[in-house]
């Protein structure tokens, strides 16, 4: 008897009664056979679209012809994994074609082999979307090393030696050439600031979450959470299990899980169900009970992160632990402390050019008339007018002694009355300021107002004939 095998599952399906030779075997492989019709006229009429609108954000100009031959010779199918890629999500129900949402992972696109080479002739290759995603800028050697560990069947070794890590210090072993970091639970505190106000509580979370993770993936566990240099695709990041949430609400601390950067690029949007279910339909595997990591040599005892997530925070000088109490002591004992290198700022009165106020800083200047740090830094350098609300600034130079003056009887050349200021002189007289200095420099007459003026720091016989 002749056996009939369905042409989408591969079923043996008996023959029909009617005589005809059958083809499908039930209706759910016929609206899957109809979906992948409506998928190859939509690529033959759309295609041509489809790479034009990717041809426009690359760099260098390639010409519709190469892209199109590419796309033939790989019949559509993505170069890394194998799996067919769409140009479009499509309906299930009626076959019409729909837009593919923020993320599919099966849609068509051009990868750059060499990363850093950009698209150009030579250097592309047909990928789909997850691909594309979890390669992103990394290097082909890593990127290989990674693919050709996620392919094997059986026993593997995913081994990571050769890679420089960051001490306890922050220095890269074992080349020293400078700081830089970027530490993974700052992520926190950008995505949702309101969870994490308190002083620390972006570290405490992640730590907690680290350690309830036992130092593994919170997808796969076993990929362990590391931190090399800051540019490594096999660093740690934070990941919102569920990426539907407003975006305020996505890094909230039941929401967080620890997993690699490639393997966020991978997820994107999806649930960590969803991405097993893509890595499992690329033939990626997902059971590594059978697989182990190679970390380079004293990577436990020497690394920056595994020295954080031991200790807990940071440490003094003499390497002994800060507690929160010493911490608080500590912030408290330096408030309403100026820092010695701050500059001090006078605010002058611009018609008696006598200090009003002084500042420990040009920050405490600017709060205090409620404007800008530029603004006063540009009027002490002289850079704009002299005057900026209502005063003059001057640099934190020692202020004038104020100098008192002395009103005396012209006949007896007794003194009547002193003064604190030249100001408080005009004031009682009902003058201006210049007056009274040009009287007592001797730039006019002795008398004025019927009073002789002196300064009260000279002696009376000096001035007076």
């Amino acid at each position: 008897m002749e056996k009939y095998v369905c042409k989408i599952c591969n079923k043996e399906i008996k023959k029909s009664s009617r005589g005809r030779q059958p083809r499908i075997c039930s209706a759910e492989c016929r609206r899957k056979r109809n979906l992948q019709w409506a998928r190859k006229r939509y690529a033959s009429s759309n295609l041509e679209q489809h790479i034009n609108q990717k041809r426009k954000k690359w760099k260098n100009k390639i010409s519709l012809e190469y892209c199109l031959n590419l796309y033939k010779t790989s019949k559509g199918y993505c170069h890394w994994c194998g799996v067919e890629t769409i140009l479009c999500g499509v309906n299930d129900r009626d076959g019409t074609f729909e837009d593919c949402g923020p993320y599919n992972p099966d849609v068509f696109s051009f990868d750059a082999v060499i990363a850093s080479a950009g698209h150009i002739y030579g250097n592309l290759v047909i990928s789909c979307f997850l691909c594309n995603n979890m390669k992103n800028a990394m290097p082909l050697s890593m990127w290989l090393v990674l693919l050709t560990f996620l392919k094997t069947k059986g026993p593997a070794i995913l081994d990571l030696k050769k890679y420089l890590f960051l001490n306890k210090n922050g220095l890269l072993k074992p080349q020293n050439n400078g700081r830089k970091i970027r530490e993974p639970w700052l992520q926190l505190k950008r995505g949702s600031p309101k969870y994490y106000e308190e002083y620390g509580a972006c570290f405490k979370t992640f730590r907690k979450i680290f350690k309830n993770q036992k130092g593994l993936d919170g997808i796969f566990n076993f990929f362990p959470l590391i931190y090399f240099k800051p540019d490594n695709y096999f660093n740690i990041s934070c990941d919102a299990i569920d990426a539907s949430l407003d975006k305020e609400e996505k890094h909230r601390p039941d929401n967080i899980q620890i997993i690699p950067v490639f393997l966020q690029f991978a997820k994107n949007i999806l649930s960590n169900k969803q991405i097993i279910k893509e890595f499992k339909k690329r033939g990626f595997r997902t059971d590594y009970a059978d697989c182990k990591v190679i970390l380079p040599e004293k990577y436990k005892s020497e690394s920056w992160l595994e020295d954080k997530m031991q200790t807990g925070g940071r440490k003094s000088c003499f390497g002994r632990k800060i507690s929160t109490e010493t911490r608080a002591k500590m912030s408290m004992a330096l408030k309403g402390k100026a820092a010695s290198n701050r500059k001090k700022v006078n605010m002058i009165d611009p018609k008696t050019n006598e200090i009003i106020k002084s500042f420990d800083s040009q920050q405490d200047a600017a709060s205090y008339v409620k404007g800008s740090i530029a603004s006063i830094s540009q009027y002490l350098n002289k850079k704009q007018g002299k005057i900026y609300r209502g005063y003059k600034w001057q640099k934190g130079k020692a202020a004038p002694q104020r100098k008192k003056v002395n009103m005396i009887d012209p006949k007896t050349n007794e003194i009547i009355k002193s003064f604190d200021s030249q100001q408080d002189a005009a004031n009682y007289v009902q003058c201006t300021n210049s007056c009274i200095s040009n009287y007592l420099n001797k730039k006019q007459g002795k008398i004025f107002k019927n009073y002789k003026w002196q300064y009260a720091n000279l002696k009376i016989e000096s001035r007076i004939k």
